[in-house]
């Protein structure tokens, strides 16, 4: 389930500082610098600080796993993979989507599977 997506919402952004691909994107412009911030959506490509990257925000695209992960809800850890979402802690962890792995089958760090994006809400 590598680079699959159905973008609802696509949008350019500036990247404030490196961004990439197929990590979450804070609402900052720049990859989250704690586990569980809030998210506009997901970097398509790699980007330079400064230079414009598309980001799906609604809709389905590939995310790195920052752990191993069942289907479920999601959150960014500091580096911008999905990993399970925690309730509370410093951030509030907002609940970034719901990863979309059949049943049964885990996703291991590193891998890259499909997420439905929710950015920012709880």
């Amino acid at each position: 389930m590598s680079n699959e997506h159905n973008a609802l919402l696509t949008e350019t952004i500036t990247a404030n500082g490196p961004l990439i691909a197929h990590r979450f994107v804070s609402l900052e412009y720049s990859l989250p610098s704690l586990p569980g911030v809030g998210i506009i959506g997901v970097a398509m490509t790699d980007a330079a600080d400064g230079e414009l990257c598309p980001v799906t925000m609604i809709g389905t695209a590939p995310i790195v796993l920052g752990d191993n992960v069942v289907a479920g809800q999601v959150m960014t850890d500091a580096e911008g993979r999905a990993i399970l979402w925690q309730p509370g802690g410093v951030t509030d962890n907002f609940a970034a989507g719901f990863l979309l792995i059949p049943r049964g089958i885990a996703g291991t760090l590193g891998q890259v599977r499909k997420v439905l994006i929710r950015p920012d809400r709880n």
